[in-house]
């Protein structure tokens, strides 16, 4: 039985070092797919900000889209709509029964 272990070995190790191989041939591939092929002036150009690439102002209008939004506040009980119908009803109160106004 050992001459047959030993020959299941090192077929094991041969299958073991051809996947090793093909593993490193498509992490080369997949390295020289995504290699950038822009010059080294058009990459500077573009760090500093002088490259106008239309996605760059996209990039600027959702950013300031994403400034204007205000998360919702909801109420401690969940029901936004009726906190904020109380807090109207309070408000008209103070405005219409303020300290210093006289009653008609």
């Amino acid at each position: 039985d050992e001459p047959r272990i030993r020959l299941l070995n090192r077929l094991y190790a041969k299958r073991r070092k051809e996947l090793r191989e093909r593993e490193e041939k498509k992490i080369v591939e997949v390295e020289a797919e995504h290699g950038d092929q822009r010059s080294v002036d058009d990459l500077l150009s573009f760090i500093n900000g002088e490259d106008k690439d239309p996605k760059g102002i996209k990039a600027g209008k959702c950013k300031k889209k994403n400034r204007r939004k205000k998360p919702h506040t909801k109420m401690s009980n969940g029901d936004s709509k009726v906190g904020s119908y109380e807090s109207l009803l309070l408000f008209l109160y103070y405005f219409h029964f303020k300290p210093d106004r006289k009653s008609v």
